[in-house]
């Protein structure tokens, strides 16, 4: 029997550095992946964090994109995701530092 397990893959735009323009707002566009894919999927919430876990903000969803507003140079954003797939299987993502800013 194969293991229900899913995951949320975020693609911001990113400089070759790897990261993104401090002050501005970022669409993040994402996917889900696993046994949460597409049709499957129950319910998702995103948070975003700018301290790196220690404060969680939820961020709506529309069109499978979350916008956010980058913080100042040198610092990091933050995402976690909650989530269930139609089978009642529930997931949780944390990814600290997704990306930084200059």
């Amino acid at each position: 029997t194969p293991l229900p397990a899913s995951v949320v893959r975020y693609r911001p735009e990113l400089g070759l550095d790897s990261t993104a323009p401090a002050g501005a707002r970022q669409t993040v566009p994402l996917t889900v992946q696993g046994s949460a894919a597409g049709h499957r999927l129950g319910s998702l919430t995103v948070y975003v964090s700018y301290d790196r876990g220690a404060h969680w903000s939820r961020t709506a969803v529309r069109h499978g994109k979350v916008t956010v507003l980058n913080p100042a140079a040198g610092e990091s954003v933050s995402f976690k995701a909650e989530f269930t797939d139609r089978q009642g299987n529930a997931f949780s993502q944390t990814i600290l530092d997704a990306y930084r800013t200059r």
